[in-house]
């Protein structure tokens, strides 16, 4: 929803932010994986495809999304917030920032329950 200037909080974070980008950085850094895992996750992409993606020059599509979070096992909302660097966050959200990844962490082991509900 835009703001009173009429720009979205999203784009408020940063200029030319990508949550596909942000995705890849975390994959790789976070979890160790290679751009051939993410590619293979994401549904058979290729590495200069995934290579794009973290680059911006390319976004993931919803299916390609769709596909990382059956892979990961855990619900897309849970990696995207993950991914997305803190001091990315706006002041103002920071503590709802906080606030959803401790009911998040809380909330029990996501990749047993995310398959228990597919």
């Amino acid at each position: 929803m835009p703001n009173i200037q009429g720009e979205s909080p999203v784009r408020k974070m940063e200029h030319g932010s990508c949550f596909s980008a942000n995705l890849v950085k975390f994959l790789k850094e976070k979890k160790g994986m290679t751009l051939k895992k993410i590619g293979q996750m994401a549904g058979g992409l290729s590495e200069s495809f995934i290579s794009r993606v973290a680059n911006r020059k390319s976004n993931f599509t919803c299916d390609h999304l769709a596909r990382i979070e059956e892979s990961m096992g855990q619900p897309l909302a849970f990696l995207l917030i993950n991914a997305t660097p803190r001091e990315l966050i706006p002041k103002d959200m920071k503590g709802l920032h906080d606030e959803i990844m401790l009911l998040l962490q809380k909330s029990g082991d996501l990749g047993t329950h995310l398959k228990k509900t597919k």
